[in-house]
């Protein structure tokens, strides 16, 4: 289960986390980040190989390896 979220560099986030409650609604203003999250999690989604560990998951956003 996802329980935190950081993302830094990406789109409109700098430095930012969001610990990730069991129910989540996205709400908020036009152009206030809603769309970039979601971006964010689907990049994360096609760029790890399925294959990965949470820790290998961090290994490899940081470094390209699992």
């Amino acid at each position: 289960m996802l329980t935190r979220i950081e993302i830094d560099g990406f789109k409109s986030f700098l430095d930012f986390g969001l610990d990730v409650p069991p129910f989540l609604a996205l709400v908020g203003p036009n152009s206030s980040g809603k769309s970039n999250l979601l971006d964010a999690l689907a990049y994360v989604r096609t760029a790890v190989p399925a294959q990965a560990s949470p820790r290998g998951v961090r290994d490899y956003l940081s470094t390209g390896r699992t």
